[in-house]
């Protein structure tokens, strides 16, 4: 009979956790936690890019907020050229792709002397004329030869990207920035 009695007492106890559990709590959506589960979202419904993808800014066409005829050696695939704005920020330098891309990282290869804070944006454009701003690398220690390495996900769709950078201790310049993606799969 006392095992009947503390089966009983167990039962009534665990149903009474499932209950709780089962029980839906009221909660309240901010803008961040929106964001949050669309992000999610996406990231679950998006095919990532193959790691294999290749650097697809050399075949695009660059420009620049200064300088704009060395622009394309910003993007030629050799760290041995570079492009410098010839002054201190803000100056901006971009890439038109040749075609719409799904592009899943970036690599911005530095050059700087004297080493320091930098703060630099990256902007995206789809093809709609409508530029989006993607991140901020903000006030972090950049020198000469590192590489800036910027992951996209979920991996986008785009024509265009531009790097702008805001703050630095020296001229604004890069050795290389390269744009990873395959051939957009929308057309």
């Amino acid at each position: 009979m006392r095992i009947i009695r503390l089966l009983t007492i167990s039962l009534v106890g665990l149903f009474a956790v499932a209950a709780c559990t089962l029980t839906p709590r009221p909660f309240s959506l901010t803008a961040d936690s929106i964001l949050t589960q669309r992000l999610a979202e996406m990231q679950a419904v998006a095919a990532p890019a193959p790691e294999s993808s290749p650097n697809v800014a050399p075949s695009g066409a660059a420009r620049a907020s200064n300088h704009n005829e060395l622009a394309h050696l910003a993007f030629d695939g050799d760290e041995e050229t570079m492009w410098s704005a010839g002054g201190a920020p803000s100056h901006w330098i971009q890439v038109l792709l040749d075609d719409t891309y799904t592009v899943d990282r970036m690599e911005l290869v530095v050059t700087q002397a004297p080493a320091g804070p930098t703060t630099h944006e990256i902007w995206l454009e789809n093809g709609s004329g409508v530029w989006t701003f993607h991140t901020r690398f903000a006030d972090i220690f950049t020198e000469d030869g590192q590489t800036l390495e910027l992951p996209i996900l979920p991996p986008r769709e785009i024509e265009q990207a531009l790097v702008l950078t805001r703050d630095s201790p020296s001229w604004v310049a890069w050795r290389d920035i390269r744009v990873f993606g395959i051939p957009s799969q929308s057309e």
